[in-house]
Protein backbone atom coordinates (compact mmCIF):
# COMPACT_ATOMS: atom_id res chain seq x y z
CA UNK A 1 0.00 0.00 0.00
CA UNK A 2 2.87 2.38 0.79
CA UNK A 3 4.56 1.55 -2.56
CA UNK A 4 1.34 2.32 -4.43
CA UNK A 5 1.07 5.70 -2.71
CA UNK A 6 4.71 6.52 -3.58
CA UNK A 7 4.28 5.71 -7.30
CA UNK A 8 0.99 7.60 -7.38
CA UNK A 9 2.63 10.64 -5.84
CA UNK A 10 5.48 10.61 -8.37
CA UNK A 11 3.42 10.49 -11.54
CA UNK A 12 -0.02 12.02 -10.87
CA UNK A 13 -0.01 15.73 -10.22
CA UNK A 14 -3.14 16.85 -12.10
CA UNK A 15 -2.04 20.49 -12.44
CA UNK A 16 0.90 19.83 -14.83
CA UNK A 17 0.34 16.19 -15.90
CA UNK A 18 3.94 15.07 -15.28
CA UNK A 19 6.51 14.51 -12.54
CA UNK A 20 10.33 14.28 -12.58
CA UNK A 21 12.60 11.97 -10.62
CA UNK A 22 16.40 12.28 -11.22
CA UNK A 23 15.82 13.45 -14.78
CA UNK A 24 13.10 10.85 -15.54
CA UNK A 25 9.84 12.35 -16.79
CA UNK A 26 6.55 10.59 -17.56
CA UNK A 27 3.90 12.48 -19.51
CA UNK A 28 0.60 10.60 -19.19
CA UNK A 29 -1.27 12.87 -21.59
CA UNK A 30 1.10 12.09 -24.52
CA UNK A 31 2.29 8.63 -23.46
CA UNK A 32 5.90 9.87 -23.53
CA UNK A 33 8.80 8.76 -21.38
CA UNK A 34 11.60 11.32 -21.30
CA UNK A 35 15.18 11.18 -20.03
CA UNK A 36 16.64 14.60 -19.31
CA UNK A 37 20.05 16.00 -18.34
CA UNK A 38 22.19 13.32 -20.06
CA UNK A 39 25.45 14.99 -19.25
CA UNK A 40 28.14 12.31 -19.39
CA UNK A 41 28.93 9.08 -21.21
CA UNK A 42 27.92 7.09 -18.12
CA UNK A 43 24.44 8.57 -17.67
CA UNK A 44 21.42 8.23 -19.87
CA UNK A 45 18.75 5.60 -20.16
CA UNK A 46 19.30 1.86 -19.58
CA UNK A 47 17.06 -1.20 -19.54
CA UNK A 48 18.14 -4.41 -17.79
CA UNK A 49 16.54 -7.83 -17.45
CA UNK A 50 15.70 -9.61 -14.18
CA UNK A 51 19.33 -10.86 -14.02
CA UNK A 52 20.68 -7.30 -14.21
CA UNK A 53 21.99 -7.96 -17.74
CA UNK A 54 22.08 -4.81 -19.83
CA UNK A 55 19.49 -4.87 -22.66
CA UNK A 56 19.41 -1.30 -23.96
CA UNK A 57 21.69 1.70 -23.41
CA UNK A 58 21.25 5.27 -24.63
CA UNK A 59 23.77 7.92 -23.60
CA UNK A 60 25.78 10.99 -24.58
CA UNK A 61 28.99 10.26 -26.50
CA UNK A 62 31.18 13.32 -26.43
CA UNK A 63 29.89 16.88 -26.25
CA UNK A 64 27.12 16.71 -28.84
CA UNK A 65 26.76 13.13 -30.09
CA UNK A 66 24.47 10.27 -29.12
CA UNK A 67 25.08 6.52 -28.79
CA UNK A 68 22.40 3.83 -28.81
CA UNK A 69 23.18 0.15 -28.08
CA UNK A 70 20.90 -2.89 -28.08
CA UNK A 71 22.54 -5.86 -26.32
CA UNK A 72 22.34 -9.63 -26.72
CA UNK A 73 21.00 -11.86 -23.96
CA UNK A 74 24.42 -11.98 -22.27
CA UNK A 75 24.26 -8.25 -21.56
CA UNK A 76 27.85 -7.87 -22.82
CA UNK A 77 27.92 -7.96 -26.63
CA UNK A 78 25.83 -5.40 -28.48
CA UNK A 79 23.92 -6.62 -31.56
CA UNK A 80 22.80 -3.16 -32.72
CA UNK A 81 24.69 0.13 -32.43
CA UNK A 82 23.64 3.50 -33.75
CA UNK A 83 25.87 6.50 -33.25
CA UNK A 84 26.07 10.09 -34.53
CA UNK A 85 29.77 10.82 -33.97
CA UNK A 86 31.04 9.36 -37.27
CA UNK A 87 32.00 6.05 -35.67
CA UNK A 88 30.80 2.59 -36.70
CA UNK A 89 27.10 1.76 -36.59
CA UNK A 90 26.09 -1.84 -37.18
CA UNK A 91 23.54 -4.62 -36.89
CA UNK A 92 25.34 -7.78 -35.83
CA UNK A 93 22.98 -10.42 -37.27
CA UNK A 94 19.72 -10.95 -39.10
CA UNK A 95 18.29 -9.05 -42.06
CA UNK A 96 17.35 -5.39 -42.39
CA UNK A 97 14.37 -4.23 -44.42
CA UNK A 98 13.68 -0.79 -45.89
CA UNK A 99 10.16 -0.53 -47.24
CA UNK A 100 9.44 -4.10 -46.13
CA UNK A 101 8.96 -5.96 -42.86
CA UNK A 102 10.02 -9.27 -44.46
CA UNK A 103 13.63 -8.73 -45.55
CA UNK A 104 14.99 -11.79 -47.42
CA UNK A 105 18.66 -10.68 -47.44
CA UNK A 106 21.05 -8.81 -45.16
CA UNK A 107 19.73 -5.58 -46.66
CA UNK A 108 16.42 -5.65 -48.56
CA UNK A 109 15.08 -2.48 -50.15
CA UNK A 110 11.53 -2.71 -51.45
CA UNK A 111 11.14 0.25 -53.79
CA UNK A 112 7.54 -0.50 -54.71
CA UNK A 113 6.50 0.76 -58.13
CA UNK A 114 9.55 2.34 -59.78
CA UNK A 115 9.12 5.84 -61.12
CA UNK A 116 12.66 7.26 -60.98
CA UNK A 117 16.23 6.46 -59.97
CA UNK A 118 15.52 7.82 -56.48
CA UNK A 119 13.27 4.81 -55.74
CA UNK A 120 16.21 2.47 -55.15
CA UNK A 121 19.57 2.73 -53.40
CA UNK A 122 21.66 5.90 -53.71
CA UNK A 123 25.26 6.57 -52.69
CA UNK A 124 25.99 10.28 -52.70
CA UNK A 125 29.13 12.36 -52.22
CA UNK A 126 30.89 15.59 -53.15
CA UNK A 127 33.57 15.97 -55.84
CA UNK A 128 35.11 19.29 -56.89
CA UNK A 129 32.29 21.14 -55.22
CA UNK A 130 29.55 19.22 -57.03
CA UNK A 131 27.26 16.46 -55.86
CA UNK A 132 27.81 12.98 -57.37
CA UNK A 133 25.40 10.07 -57.03
CA UNK A 134 25.46 6.34 -57.77
CA UNK A 135 22.01 4.78 -58.06
CA UNK A 136 20.87 1.16 -58.17
CA UNK A 137 17.22 0.37 -58.77
CA UNK A 138 14.67 -1.57 -60.83
CA UNK A 139 13.32 0.61 -63.62
CA UNK A 140 9.79 0.86 -64.99
CA UNK A 141 10.56 -1.91 -67.53
CA UNK A 142 11.47 -4.34 -64.76
CA UNK A 143 15.19 -4.20 -65.59
CA UNK A 144 17.92 -3.62 -63.03
CA UNK A 145 19.95 -0.44 -63.50
CA UNK A 146 23.18 0.87 -62.00
CA UNK A 147 23.60 4.50 -62.96
CA UNK A 148 25.88 7.33 -61.96
CA UNK A 149 23.93 10.56 -61.90
CA UNK A 150 20.89 11.01 -64.12
CA UNK A 151 20.46 10.13 -67.79
CA UNK A 152 22.52 12.49 -69.94
CA UNK A 153 24.19 14.10 -66.94
CA UNK A 154 27.85 15.03 -66.73
CA UNK A 155 30.53 12.81 -65.23
CA UNK A 156 28.47 9.62 -65.53
CA UNK A 157 31.43 7.24 -65.74
CA UNK A 158 31.35 4.09 -63.59
CA UNK A 159 34.68 2.42 -62.72
CA UNK A 160 34.96 -1.26 -61.72
CA UNK A 161 38.11 -2.57 -60.02
CA UNK A 162 40.31 0.47 -60.81
CA UNK A 163 43.30 -1.08 -59.02
CA UNK A 164 43.06 -4.44 -60.83
CA UNK A 165 41.21 -7.71 -60.58
CA UNK A 166 38.73 -9.57 -62.77
CA UNK A 167 35.01 -9.07 -63.39
CA UNK A 168 32.73 -12.00 -64.17
CA UNK A 169 29.34 -12.00 -65.92
CA UNK A 170 27.66 -15.38 -65.64
CA UNK A 171 30.65 -16.82 -63.77
CA UNK A 172 31.93 -16.67 -60.22
CA UNK A 173 35.52 -17.47 -61.26
CA UNK A 174 36.59 -14.90 -63.88
CA UNK A 175 40.06 -15.51 -65.35
CA UNK A 176 40.33 -12.23 -67.30
CA UNK A 177 39.56 -8.57 -66.58
CA UNK A 178 36.16 -9.20 -68.19
CA UNK A 179 34.93 -12.80 -68.35
CA UNK A 180 31.50 -13.54 -69.85
CA UNK A 181 30.20 -17.09 -69.46
CA UNK A 182 26.85 -18.69 -70.21
CA UNK A 183 25.76 -22.11 -68.98
CA UNK A 184 23.92 -22.92 -72.22
CA UNK A 185 23.64 -21.24 -75.59
CA UNK A 186 26.06 -18.70 -77.07
CA UNK A 187 27.69 -15.97 -74.99
CA UNK A 188 26.97 -12.69 -76.72
CA UNK A 189 28.38 -9.18 -76.55
CA UNK A 190 26.75 -6.28 -78.38
CA UNK A 191 28.14 -2.79 -78.88
CA UNK A 192 25.71 -0.37 -80.50
CA UNK A 193 25.17 3.35 -80.93
CA UNK A 194 21.88 5.09 -81.50
CA UNK A 195 23.26 8.17 -83.26
CA UNK A 196 26.90 7.50 -84.18
CA UNK A 197 29.39 4.74 -85.01
CA UNK A 198 29.93 1.66 -82.84
CA UNK A 199 33.60 1.61 -81.87
CA UNK A 200 35.95 -0.94 -80.29
CA UNK A 201 39.41 0.30 -79.37
CA UNK A 202 42.36 -1.91 -78.41
CA UNK A 203 45.30 -0.17 -76.75
CA UNK A 204 48.71 -1.71 -76.08
CA UNK A 205 51.89 -0.30 -74.62
CA UNK A 206 54.49 1.06 -77.04
CA UNK A 207 56.15 -1.82 -78.89
CA UNK A 208 53.49 -4.33 -77.82
CA UNK A 209 50.92 -6.06 -80.04
CA UNK A 210 47.19 -5.36 -79.60
CA UNK A 211 45.44 -8.60 -80.53
CA UNK A 212 42.24 -10.62 -80.53
CA UNK A 213 42.48 -14.38 -79.90
CA UNK A 214 39.73 -16.89 -80.67
CA UNK A 215 39.66 -20.14 -78.69
CA UNK A 216 37.77 -23.41 -78.96
CA UNK A 217 37.75 -24.68 -75.38
CA UNK A 218 41.36 -23.92 -74.41
CA UNK A 219 42.80 -24.29 -77.92
CA UNK A 220 43.81 -21.20 -79.88
CA UNK A 221 42.18 -21.34 -83.31
CA UNK A 222 42.36 -17.86 -84.86
CA UNK A 223 43.85 -14.44 -84.25
CA UNK A 224 43.75 -10.83 -85.33
CA UNK A 225 46.75 -8.79 -84.29
CA UNK A 226 49.08 -5.91 -85.05
CA UNK A 227 52.70 -7.03 -85.29
CA UNK A 228 54.40 -3.90 -83.96
CA UNK A 229 57.93 -5.13 -84.75
CA UNK A 230 57.12 -5.85 -88.43
CA UNK A 231 54.59 -3.02 -88.85
CA UNK A 232 51.83 -5.21 -90.23
CA UNK A 233 48.31 -6.39 -89.41
CA UNK A 234 47.92 -10.18 -89.27
CA UNK A 235 44.94 -12.50 -89.53
CA UNK A 236 45.24 -16.27 -89.26
CA UNK A 237 43.35 -19.50 -88.58
CA UNK A 238 44.68 -22.98 -87.81
CA UNK A 239 42.72 -25.86 -86.31
CA UNK A 240 46.06 -27.23 -85.10
CA UNK A 241 46.49 -24.31 -82.71
CA UNK A 242 49.23 -22.30 -84.48
CA UNK A 243 47.42 -19.55 -86.43
CA UNK A 244 50.39 -17.21 -86.25
CA UNK A 245 52.31 -19.26 -88.85
CA UNK A 246 49.52 -19.19 -91.43
CA UNK A 247 46.94 -16.80 -92.78
CA UNK A 248 47.40 -13.39 -94.36
CA UNK A 249 48.73 -10.00 -93.39
CA UNK A 250 48.55 -6.38 -94.47
CA UNK A 251 51.68 -4.23 -94.52
CA UNK A 252 51.73 -0.59 -93.46
CA UNK A 253 49.76 1.48 -95.98
CA UNK A 254 49.21 -1.70 -98.00
CA UNK A 255 46.21 -2.10 -100.31
CA UNK A 256 46.19 -5.90 -100.67
CA UNK A 257 46.67 -8.90 -98.40
CA UNK A 258 49.83 -10.99 -98.42
CA UNK A 259 49.83 -14.73 -97.64
CA UNK A 260 52.47 -16.47 -95.55
CA UNK A 261 54.33 -18.47 -98.20
CA UNK A 262 57.87 -18.90 -96.91
CA UNK A 263 59.63 -22.08 -98.00
CA UNK A 264 60.48 -22.89 -94.40
CA UNK A 265 56.77 -23.36 -93.68
CA UNK A 266 56.24 -25.97 -96.42
CA UNK A 267 56.96 -29.65 -97.05
CA UNK A 268 56.16 -32.36 -99.64
CA UNK A 269 56.60 -29.95 -102.54
CA UNK A 270 55.42 -31.32 -105.93
CA UNK A 271 55.32 -29.62 -109.30
CA UNK A 272 51.89 -29.65 -110.90
CA UNK A 273 51.43 -30.69 -114.51
CA UNK A 274 48.90 -30.37 -117.34
CA UNK A 275 47.36 -27.28 -115.78
CA UNK A 276 46.32 -26.09 -119.24
CA UNK A 277 44.30 -29.24 -119.76
CA UNK A 278 42.62 -28.83 -116.34
CA UNK A 279 41.57 -25.21 -116.81
CA UNK A 280 39.96 -25.77 -120.21
CA UNK A 281 36.76 -27.07 -118.60
CA UNK A 282 36.51 -24.29 -116.00
CA UNK A 283 33.63 -21.93 -116.69
CA UNK A 284 34.56 -18.26 -116.24
CA UNK A 285 31.93 -15.56 -116.55
CA UNK A 286 29.44 -13.11 -115.09
CA UNK A 287 26.62 -14.13 -112.74
CA UNK A 288 24.16 -13.02 -110.06
CA UNK A 289 23.54 -14.65 -106.70
CA UNK A 290 20.00 -15.98 -106.27
CA UNK A 291 18.88 -13.25 -103.88
CA UNK A 292 20.73 -10.34 -105.48
CA UNK A 293 20.60 -8.26 -108.67
CA UNK A 294 24.26 -7.31 -108.49
CA UNK A 295 26.55 -8.67 -111.21
CA UNK A 296 29.63 -10.67 -110.20
CA UNK A 297 32.55 -12.23 -112.07
CA UNK A 298 34.00 -15.59 -111.14
CA UNK A 299 34.05 -19.35 -111.46
CA UNK A 300 32.07 -22.41 -110.31
CA UNK A 301 33.41 -24.29 -107.32
CA UNK A 302 32.50 -27.69 -108.77
CA UNK A 303 34.54 -26.91 -111.94
CA UNK A 304 37.58 -25.93 -109.89
CA UNK A 305 37.25 -28.98 -107.65
CA UNK A 306 37.74 -31.40 -110.58
CA UNK A 307 41.28 -30.25 -111.25
CA UNK A 308 42.26 -28.38 -108.09
CA UNK A 309 40.44 -29.82 -105.05
CA UNK A 310 42.96 -28.21 -102.67
CA UNK A 311 41.47 -24.76 -103.14
CA UNK A 312 37.84 -25.81 -102.71
CA UNK A 313 36.22 -26.09 -99.27
CA UNK A 314 32.81 -27.47 -98.37
CA UNK A 315 30.77 -26.45 -95.32
CA UNK A 316 29.86 -29.50 -93.19
CA UNK A 317 26.66 -27.72 -92.10
CA UNK A 318 25.24 -26.42 -95.39
CA UNK A 319 27.12 -28.54 -97.92
CA UNK A 320 27.91 -25.39 -99.93
CA UNK A 321 31.33 -25.13 -101.56
CA UNK A 322 33.70 -22.17 -101.68
CA UNK A 323 36.79 -21.28 -103.71
CA UNK A 324 40.04 -19.68 -102.56
CA UNK A 325 40.13 -17.11 -105.33
CA UNK A 326 43.58 -15.91 -104.30
CA UNK A 327 45.03 -19.29 -105.33
CA UNK A 328 43.72 -18.95 -108.88
CA UNK A 329 46.64 -16.62 -109.55
CA UNK A 330 49.10 -19.45 -108.87
CA UNK A 331 47.13 -21.72 -111.21
CA UNK A 332 47.17 -19.06 -113.93
CA UNK A 333 50.92 -18.61 -113.42
CA UNK A 334 51.52 -22.33 -113.90
CA UNK A 335 49.30 -22.33 -117.00
CA UNK A 336 51.34 -19.45 -118.44
CA UNK A 337 54.55 -21.40 -117.78
CA UNK A 338 53.17 -24.45 -119.59
CA UNK A 339 51.91 -22.25 -122.41
CA UNK A 340 55.29 -20.56 -122.67
CA UNK A 341 56.99 -23.95 -122.84
CA UNK A 342 54.71 -24.85 -125.78
CA UNK A 343 55.47 -21.52 -127.44
CA UNK A 344 59.21 -22.03 -127.08
CA UNK A 345 58.90 -25.57 -128.43
CA UNK A 346 56.92 -24.34 -131.45
CA UNK A 347 59.41 -21.53 -131.96
CA UNK A 348 62.27 -24.02 -132.05
CA UNK A 349 60.39 -26.13 -134.60
CA UNK A 350 59.71 -23.06 -136.76
CA UNK A 351 63.35 -22.04 -136.64
CA UNK A 352 64.35 -25.57 -137.62
CA UNK A 353 61.95 -25.52 -140.60
CA UNK A 354 63.30 -22.14 -141.68
CA UNK A 355 66.84 -23.47 -141.71
CA UNK A 356 65.75 -26.47 -143.82
CA UNK A 357 64.02 -24.19 -146.34
CA UNK A 358 67.05 -21.98 -146.66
Amino acid sequence: MKLFILVFALFSTPAIGQQTLSGLQSNFSSGALEVDNVATSTTGFQVTDDQSNLMLDYRLNGSDHRLFDLYNADGITNSIRLRSDGGDSFIDSGNVGIGTDLPAAKLTVDQGTATSITDGIRIQGEFSGSSRTLNMYINSDGKGEIRKGSAGGADNEIVINPTGGNVGIGTGSPVRELHIDKASGPSQLRISSGTSIALIELFAASGQDPRLHFFENSNLRALLQVDASDNRFEMGYDEGGNPGSYGVYLTSQGTSWLANSDESLKRDWREDSDVLGKIKSIRVGRFKYLESDKNHYGVIAQDIEKGFPEIVDQSPETGLKGVEYSKLGAIALKAIQEQQAIIEELRAEINELKEQIQ
